[in-house]
């Protein structure tokens, strides 16, 4: 997680950019041929509605999930050329978008999708933010 965090604070690197990369790095692992597809988090994060996880388990999942999309706030809430995209105003929405593509490519990786494929959907994601 750490790698994929670092590709969205690179210096000098234009927001889209960082975003891109950030996401198909994440998009790569859930393709990797050598490690499960998919994401073991969101596997078991879709677990929750169904109830009997252990208490301690369902709030560790659920404190995990936040961290990406409380990130990603982060940067559209402050990043100076997001600011000047206006991405600033929807911050929380771009997030939650940005991170319900990436429990989608984990979903589809399990399914068989290939990286190309879930690329598209990734640069249709960041385009329809504002991120062209």
């Amino acid at each position: 997680m750490k790698t994929h965090m670092a590709l969205l604070f690179e210096e000098g690197v234009a927001l889209k950019t960082r975003f891109k990369q950030h996401m198909m790095s994440i998009v790569d692992m859930q393709c990797s041929t050598t490690n499960a597809k998919g994401c073991y988090l969101a596997l078991c994060q879709s677990e929750l509605i169904g109830g009997g996880i252990p208490l301690q388990a369902e709030l560790m999942l659920k404190e995990t999930d936040g961290i990406l999309t409380k990130c990603y706030e982060e940067i559209f809430s402050n990043d100076p050329e997001a600011i000047l995209l206006g991405l600033d105003k929807n911050a929380k929405s771009n997030s939650l978008s940005l991170y319900t593509i990436l429990k989608g490519t984990a979903s589809m990786a399990r399914s068989g999708a290939v990286k190309s494929e879930l690329e598209y959907s990734v640069d249709t994601i960041l385009a329809g933010i504002g991120l062209h």
